[in-house]
């Protein structure tokens, strides 16, 4: 389940060791790597503006071709558009014509092994967060959607909060599977550390969560 989020694919190094859990990547961003630590790389299209969709059909290919990666995530942050113009899909609308225009043909291209994830919500407030992620559902007819993408940010000692949101990310979703891409609480280093040392076992626990990478 667990994996890394990165910018340097050389981050994923420090990872790489005899007792790792760490078995996939991914950098919000969708560029073919040869990834040092043989990671299972995860391509993600940020968003549908066009420097991005442009590169997207090609990586794609690339990346199935080259690195046999099967698993897809769709937009990163669509829902937070107050500091985040690049990647803001604020109409569900746009955003369901976009998935069905550039992740929906990839199955079509390869078929049953693809797998594909909704865009990676905020656990902010509606109308952003798990109600963009449930109305992103309802408007996306006919769309395969095989996981989920949730991010969560909030404090350390709030650990109830993060399951909560968790388990309604699950409901949300439809009860498909769960992929926290981003999660980070903030405190001091020992609140922190007590955050993972509950939130690790928990998330290896249940069987809905399928992945999950802390934020850098």
């Amino acid at each position: 389940k667990r994996g890394v989020a990165f910018k340097d694919p050389a981050y994923t190094l420090f990872f790489k060791t005899t007792n790792s859990k760490v078995s996939w990547m991914y950098n919000w961003y969708q560029d073919v790597i040869a990834p040092p630590t043989g990671f299972y790389y995860v391509p993600m299209l940020w968003s549908a503006a066009p420097d991005a969709v442009d590169r997207w059909n090609a990586n794609v290919d690339k990346n199935v071709k080259t690195h046999c990666c099967y698993n897809f995530l769709a937009f990163n942050e669509p829902d937070r558009c107050v500091d985040h113009d690049s990647a803001c899909i604020s109409d569900v609308g746009v955003a369901a014509t976009a998935y069905k225009t550039w992740m929906q043909p990839i199955s079509a291209r390869y078929g049953d092994k693809i797998r594909l994830g909704s865009p990676a919500v905020t656990n902010g407030a509606p109308p952003m967060g798990l109600d963009y992620l449930s109305r992103f559902i309802a408007t996306c007819t006919g769309c395969q959607i095989d996981f989920v993408a949730i991010h969560w940010y909030d404090n350390a000692n709030n650990f109830a909060y993060f399951k909560l949101h968790v388990k309604n990310a699950y409901e949300a979703g439809g009860r498909r599977p769960v992929w926290i891409t981003e999660f980070r609480p903030t405190g001091s280093e020992a609140d922190v550390i007590a955050f993972l040392k509950e939130a690790l076992p928990w998330l290896d626990s249940q069987d809905y969560v399928e992945r999950y990478a802390y934020f850098m």
